[in-house]
This record gives structure tokens, sequence and C-alpha cells, in this order.
């Protein structure tokens, strides 16, 4: 081989290498500021799951499965305001957030708070879908859908040994274990606070009779559980399919458009908790098809898991002082972006998201709460 021609191969490899390592950083740059922009920097707790070893969970004979938390929400803006501090709660948990959103999505960009929610949850990295009302109302129909979340199509993303927890938008949890089955121990749904309220009525159109209630705060299990469970054989429902199941349980006028706000439904009793009454039915009917199903179910007991209450909040100088691994969950203030109440409301975003590592999301959610109070508001 020449000397020309060695010299050519080498400058050859030289700008390859060059070029190489210049795309290289490039992506590295990219991914970097991608990473920033959308997740926030919101760290997860790399913690087992329900107290399998990571060495087990990593294996390459044991899928892990995704965990999905199903949030729903109707156009009001005490539970617009605080699902970006749910979600990014369960994200720092390592579950996906799914918002349900009850309303048609161009209108929502046309109203000021529910388009700030949209676009945070979205920047955070929350899945969002819509679904409309014919038949109920917005709140009842965001109630009741989390319990379709196996049946619409989102649903086909997951697979059937996925987990989806329904869950509340003024819930924030505070630690896994207490939503979760541990499938390793063939535990196929895990019911939060089981124990926890009295027996409900079951929907008018099945009887008049009594069943335990199991409160949808939290309700986990497998994806083809939920079917099992909800009796479903499609992934297609959106709010008319969503309606018709619920006439079919409830009967045909059980439900009105007209039915009111929250203060009227809860005066009405049954169709404030209309969710709780066709889940409850529907789990203690899985129950008795098969003890099977019983036997692989966790059903907490004891009573009502310690909480941070809105009932009893603690003073701003108290919350700090709250020991997290003590309690299972925050429920949160009403109209918390009220400057009273955001007074009482920030020191518990504090305290769930110390650390430098939250820095940046704290500013986040200072700079959302300052922009949702801007316009329409108070």
């Amino acid at each position: 081989m020449s000397y020309e021609t060695r010299r050519s191969r080498i400058n050859l490899f030289l700008i390859c290498f060059v070029g190489c390592a210049v795309v290289f950083h490039l992506i590295r740059i990219s991914t970097n500021v991608s990473s920033k922009r959308v997740n926030l920097l919101i760290p997860t707790f790399n913690t087992s799951y329900s107290g399998i070893s990571k060495t087990l969970i990593y294996k390459e004979s044991i899928r892990r499965p995704r965990i999905a938390s199903i949030l729903t929400v109707s156009p009001s803006k005490r539970y617009l305001f605080v699902l970006p501090f749910v979600v990014a709660a369960w994200q720092k948990l390592g579950v996906e957030p799914i918002v349900i959103v009850v309303g048609d999505p161009d209108k929502l960009q046309k109203q000021h708070q529910a388009k700030l929610t949209i676009e945070i949850l979205i920047e955070l990295g929350a899945q969002v879908h819509f679904i409309q009302n014919e038949t109920t109302t917005a709140p009842t129909l965001s109630q009741t859908s989390r319990l379709f979340a196996a049946a619409m199509p989102f649903s086909k993303d997951f697979s059937a040994d996925d987990i989806f927890i329904t869950t509340d938008a003024d819930m924030i949890p505070f630690h896994l274990k207490n939503h979760i089955p541990n499938l390793l121990a063939a535990q196929k749904a895990y019911l939060y606070n089981a124990d926890c309220i009295s027996p409900i009525a079951v929907p008018p159109a099945r009887g008049h009779h009594k069943v335990p209630q199991y409160p949808m705060s939290t309700i986990a299990a497998t994806v083809s559980t939920w079917r099992e469970i909800m009796g479903f054989s499609s992934t297609d429902f959106d709010g008319t399919s969503i309606e018709s199941y619920l006439k079919v349980e409830f009967g045909q006028d059980f439900f009105h458009p007209n039915d009111g706000d929250k203060r009227k439904l809860v005066q009405h009793g049954l169709i404030w908790y209309a969710d709780q009454s066709l889940v409850s039915y529907k789990i203690h009917e899985w129950f008795k098809s098969n003890p099977d199903n019983r036997a692989a179910t966790t059903l907490t007991r004891g009573g009502c898991y310690p909480r941070i209450d809105r009932i009893k909040w603690p003073n701003p100088k108290d919350m700090p002082k709250q020991n997290l691994n003590l309690l299972g969950d925050a429920h949160v203030l009403e109209d918390g972006f009220i400057n009273d109440q955001w007074e009482r409301f920030r020191p518990l975003i504090d305290l769930v998201f110390k650390g430098d590592q939250y820095a940046l999301l704290r500013e986040r959610f200072d700079q959302y709460r300052s922009d949702y109070i801007a316009q329409d508001c108070c």
C-alpha cells in the first residue's frame, strides 16, 4: 500500500470519527433538553414493586407491569387546579397518570383555567383523553368513567397484566405499596380502605339490597381483571357508551343532564356515590362467581388509613412536622388556588416535593398557580 493511500484512509477515518462524535454530542444535548422540558425533572423512587426484590424484577424471565393511575375531571375550577399536583405525586411513585377530561376539547381550550391545566398536564407527561356527556351531568360521567378505563381505546396500549388504579383527582398519594396487588403472589386486585365505610345500596336495576362498599380512592386491578369485573368485551368505549352502560345498571330514568351541581348530587345520595355503588356491586358479584377471585384480592382491614384530611388540615407551621411514613395520602383542600387556601395548601407541596431535586417543579407549580388566578377567577 502506497504512502498516499494509507494517508487518505487515515484522513477518512478521522473525519468519520469526528463526525460521529459530533452527532452523538448533539443527540445527547437534544435528549437532555427534551427531558427537562417534558418531565420537569420529577425524580421517581427506585423502590421495589410490592416487596419484590429489584434483582427479581429485572430478570429477563419476569416482565415488570406498567402501572397507571386513572384520574378523571369535569370542567370545575376546584378540581382542575389540583390535578397537576396529584399527577406529579403519582409520577414520583413511578406510576403513569392517565387523565380523562369530560368536555369538548375545543371549548376547553377557550376556558382559561382548563387550558392552563391541560397544558401543564401534557408538559408533565400525563396522557390526556376527552369524553363528552349527553344524558348525565359532567360530574357524574367524570366520577363513573374511572371504572371504564379498561374498555377505552388507550387501554389497547397496555398488556393484560398491567395495572390500572382508580383514584381521586383531589387525592395526593404518599406510598405505592397501599395501592397495587402483588402479582407474584397471585394477587389480581387490591382494595384500599376495604372496610373504611358502611355498605351501600346496589344500582337500582340490580335490586334493593346492600353490599360491602369499596372506596374509589383507590381500587387497583390488572387490566384483564377490570374487564372481568365490569364485563367488558370492547375497547372502544366513549362517553356515549359509558352512559348506555349506566342506564342498564341504574335504569333508563335514573340520571339526567340537569341533575345539578355537587351539592345537589350529594343531597340525592346514590347519584353522587353511583361509581362506588356500581363497582361495589360488580366486585361483590365477581367474588360470588368464583371463590378464587376473592382469594386473589387484597382487602386492607383496620378501618380508614390515616391521612391528611381537608376537614382537619394542619396549620402551615405544623405541616413540615407531618410524618408521611405514617400517613397514606392527603385529601386536599377545595379551591386551593384562592389566596388563603393556597397559603394552607402550599406547605404540603413543599413537604411532598422537598429537596433540591424538586426545585424546578416547585417553581413551575408556583407559576401555574399565579397564571391560574390571573383571569376569570376569585
